[in-house]
């Protein structure tokens, strides 16, 4: 378990300046799920907001 979670932590880390900020389909305990969208968290919340306002497609990867 340890060392699948260093490779990919390291893998993000080798990536790191050409990605918003990660590979979302995986979340890892760590890190918040805001943290994978980058600048854009602020407006996809608010578009999640105006086109799912009773979080219908919520999931634990998606916008809050």
């Amino acid at each position: 378990y340890n060392s699948a979670r260093q490779w990919i932590t390291n893998g993000h880390h080798a990536v790191a300046g050409f990605s918003a900020g990660g590979y979302v389909n995986y979340v890892e305990p760590s890190r918040s799920v805001a943290s994978y969208y980058g600048a854009s968290w602020t407006r996809l919340q608010q578009v999640r907001a105006t086109y799912d306002p009773t979080r219908f497609f919520h999931s634990a990867y998606g916008i809050s």
